[in-house]
């Protein structure tokens, strides 16, 4: 611990370790209803096929229960839940009930007679592809809708059977489970190596990492279905995409800490201590956990950019170690307000956190002995007491929904997805008559939809909601729902028209689940309005996923508006091959995908030039050069860019200070 380099409003203490309890090779932790942590432990991690690695001289791992019963802020009691366990990698907890990563199949472990022990354990899928590759399924993680989000790795092809028949995903991508009707969604299909569990806020906005490159993506841009077989060079090459963070080196984590997480106690609803890391309410903050170049966690403010969000690293890290075995698995906020920090401890840099095999499985020097778990809360902080989410009744449940903790109330939600239907459902009704704000009715919407009702008044009261962001998230959950609702074609289309971009690339997405070319040809409406590089990848994604069903149907009246459209729905290369008019040459230049000395090659005409530089905002990337193309026009365009150069003056650029005093010599003024 004397190699951490903790941020100044906070403390590191250590909750739990090899030397107190078998915490060798940890790999996932997550904290159930009771506020006790569990973690996988895979001890027999990259070992060679039929050979003993564990430190008992077995090969097996373990799922554990961790408890600090005493709340001094350290474990002092565990319990195993299961053993003799094949490299598990990733769990998901609900009632009694373990769902295990086990490529190929996942497990469903149950206490049954809840003795805190498995007594049964069933297959609930199977297909995932294997090929030895314990990391197949390398994140899982329930979504407030109510789903068990599966995170597919690259290395092979599944092929699951659902319900509704037959799902194929090669390489990477994102699944969504329902176990209550056992039916299995393909969500997102990206080419990602290994992509970490989704970091969800309030509204249900979502980042993820990947662990290997360190790229941090909105998951919105890349959460496309596109169904195998799929060539990820072509869709790639065809619309170029740029992460949210290129933070380079192994991020096996992330995590969002909003203004109340930190905190040290919670009474109810209410905050007791504050003292959050950010003041007020706001954007969550990012946090990285990394080791590579950089060995420890960072942490990014994020501000609103489009439909996706942009980030600025903060000066000061988290926390920040020289001990270069540090390998932060995974971060989870305890109901404590707390950030839990899981250390899989190992010189070997080839640990389940992404990075290739680099090492002989039986290097002396790969550490299966160690594991420890990392405790960061604020100076001035106290344990607060254990709440028990399992024992409450279903009123106390609905008043957690309105925590200002993103920990509590995803710990009440779900304990209200799963109990039963008939005790939930009656209340939930009485509930959103009484409580009427925004975030009440997303959250009742969610345990709803968790119980696999869907209200249909609610969801379109939300829908039409004036908060962009809960607009957005009843968007997101009518994509799950589109053969349950009415008119799912006139919502969508609402959907695409909207005035924000973050709600359009929802309507976007969600066209992609509709196989027909109207669904086609309502994602290219949104193309009318102003996106950005991922909203146009998304966009062309979507389209692609929708081909096999026929070329877009132009869902418009208006002529001008089809010609348009057809444009919008070429790809770069076959755009560029089209004969330059006036509409060709305007789709060109205000494609950011295409490269700025090709869309500069059709400028040789300054009446074209003129046109379009009339449309820049200051800051675009091209009017340097264009500046510099016009600066040789006629004197109707020296005027025109006289004036256009003096409305910039608030800029203060160099080169727009310079150009207006040529124009003005040019011009005799």
């Amino acid at each position: 611990m004397e190699s951490f380099h903790v941020h100044p409003d906070y403390k590191v203490t250590l909750y739990a370790s090899e030397e107190n309890f078998p915490l060798h090779a940890p790999t996932s932790m997550a904290f159930d209803a009771k506020g006790r942590l569990w973690l996988s432990t895979a001890p027999d991690y990259a070992s060679a096929p039929g050979k003993a690695s564990a430190p008992d001289g077995g090969t097996s791992g373990s799922l554990l229960i961790l408890q600090d019963k005493d709340r001094d802020g350290r474990a002092d009691y565990h319990t195993v839940f299961a053993s003799g366990l094949t490299q598990p990698m990733s769990f998901a907890l609900a009632e009694n009930t373990v769902y295990l990563a086990r490529p190929p199949q996942l497990l469903r472990l149950r206490d049954l007679n809840v003795d805190g022990t498995a007594d049964e354990t069933t297959v609930v899928l199977n297909g995932f592809f294997s090929n030895k590759n314990p990391s197949a399924i390398s994140a899982m993680g329930w979504g407030p809708d109510g789903g068990l989000y599966i995170y597919q790795g690259k290395g092979g092809v599944s092929h699951l059977e659902t319900p509704r028949g037959p799902k194929s995903l090669r390489d990477s991508g994102i699944w969504r489970f329902e176990p209550s009707t056992q039916n299995v969604e393909l969500m997102a299909s990206h080419p990602f190596t290994q992509p970490t569990r989704q970091v969800i806020d309030a509204t249900g906005n979502s980042i993820l990492c990947d662990k290997p490159s360190g790229d941090v993506h909105y998951a919105g841009y890349v959460s496309v279905p596109q169904q195998y077989p799929y060539a990820e060079s072509e869709a790639i090459e065809a619309q170029p995409y740029k992460p949210l963070i290129i933070a380079g080196g192994t991020t096996p984590a992330c995590l969002l800490a909003t203004n109340t997480d930190f905190s040290a106690a919670e009474d109810g609803n209410r905050s007791a201590n504050g003292g959050g890391i950010e003041g007020g309410y706001g954007h969550p903050r990012l946090i990285l956990a990394q080791h590579g170049a950089f060995n420890g966690l960072r942490w990014y403010s994020l501000s609103d950019d489009m439909a996706g969000f942009s980030a600025e690293e903060l000066e000061t890290p988290l926390l920040r170690t020289t001990d270069t075995n540090f390998r932060p698995m995974a971060l989870e906020f305890g109901p404590d307000g707390a950030l839990y920090v899981l250390d899989f401890y190992s010189p070997i840099s080839s640990s389940p956190d992404g990075q290739p095999a680099k090492f002989s499985a039986q290097d002396p020097r790969r550490d299966r002995r160690h594991g420890r778990i990392w405790r960061i809360a604020k100076k001035d902080s106290v344990v607060s007491p254990a709440i028990n989410y399992s024992q409450m009744s279903v009123d106390e449940l609905f008043t957690y929904l309105l925590s200002p903790s993103p920990t509590r109330r995803a710990l009440a939600r779900r304990q209200l997805q799963q109990r039963e239907a008939s005790e939930v459902l009656g209340q939930l009704q009485r509930w959103i008559t009484k409580n009427t704000s925004q975030q009440a009715q997303l959250e009742a919407l969610w345990v709803a939809n968790g119980q696999s009702i869907l209200n249909d008044g609610l969801l379109n009261s939300l829908l039409n909601s004036k908060d962009v962001n809960v607009r957005a998230a009843a968007a997101r959950l009518l994509r799950l729902r589109l053969r349950d609702v009415s008119e799912p074609f006139l919502k969508l289309h609402t959907l695409v028209d909207d005035e924000h971009p973050r709600v359009r690339l929802e309507g976007v997405l969600a066209a992609a689940h509709l196989p027909s070319s109207d669904a086609a040809g309502l994602a290219l409406l949104s193309a009318n309005k102003k996106s950005n590089l991922g909203m146009g990848f998304a966009l062309d994604r979507t389209l692609k996923a929708l081909a096999p069903y026929g070329k877009p149907s132009l869902l418009t009246s208006n002529e001008e508006e089809r010609k348009q459209l057809r444009l919008r729905s070429l790809s770069d290369a076959e755009l560029l091959l089209k004969t330059p008019g006036d509409r060709v040459l305007a789709e060109i230049l205000r494609r950011e995908s295409i490269e700025v000395s090709q869309r500069l090659f059709y400028l040789s005409q300054q009446s074209v030039a003129l046109r379009w530089f009339a449309e820049l905002p200051a800051d675009n990337a091209l009017v340097p050069i264009l500046l510099a193309s016009l600066v040789n026009s006629g004197e109707s365009g020296l005027k025109y860019l006289y004036r256009k150069v003096r409305s910039w003056r608030a800029h203060a650029r160099d080169e727009f200070r310079w150009l207006e005093a040529a124009l003005r010599f040019r011009l005799g003024e």
